[in-house]
């Protein structure tokens, strides 16, 4: 019964989002709407020349750098390998790094960060996606979650929540906190 309730939710946010209801969208349209010329250039511009390269040897700044006819072809070829899902082996391969943090200990094994040095083309298709992601991200994500939106951080998220902890305690009201069943009045620090 939840499965009916959860397939049926899901059509009708769908239905809501401008997908399904005969207005001809179907699977795989939003890939390829992101998947544009324009969102390429805009990946192509973000490619610096001193950059690691993966395990294909090759570096996006050189496609940059190419007359645009060879942007293009080369735009053609990632394009076919998304829709065709084929890809080159060595888009399976993926070199990850831990890189110290700036004044931390080299002891320090857990302060690292990871980084992954992956083939110029998929960190194009990505950049590509990417795009589309903070678009739908900007829709689906709650305004109360601050950490999830470009230009927004987690001190604003602490802001908000003590904000929300003054006025319950003014107005004596109960919140919700988390989305658990309990109900409790938050409390000033």
């Amino acid at each position: 019964a939840y499965v009916t309730v959860a397939k049926e939710l899901m059509a009708w946010c769908w239905e809501g989002k401008g997908g399904g209801g005969g207005n001809g969208r179907e699977m795989g349209d939003g890939l390829r709407d992101a998947c544009t010329w324009d969102s390429f250039k805009e990946a192509l511009a973000r490619c610096e020349k001193r950059k690691a390269v993966g395990a294909d040897g090759f570096n996006a700044y050189l496609i940059r750098m190419a007359p645009e006819e060879v942007q293009r072809m080369y735009w053609s070829m990632l394009i076919q390998m998304v829709h065709e899902l084929t890809f080159p082996p060595e888009y399976m391969d993926w070199t990850g790094m831990l890189a110290m943090k700036s004044g931390e200990s080299p002891r320090d094994l857990s302060r690292r960060r990871d980084l992954w040095v992956t083939c110029a083309g998929q960190k194009l298709i990505m950049r590509m996606l990417n795009v589309e992601y903070e678009r739908a991200s900007k829709w689906s994500v709650p305004g109360s979650q601050a950490g999830w939106g470009v230009g927004r951080n987690a001190p604003e998220q602490t802001l908000a929540f003590r904000v929300l902890q003054e006025q319950s305690a003014v107005e004596t009201q109960q919140q919700c906190q988390n989305g658990s069943a309990k109900v409790k009045s938050f409390k000033p620090c």
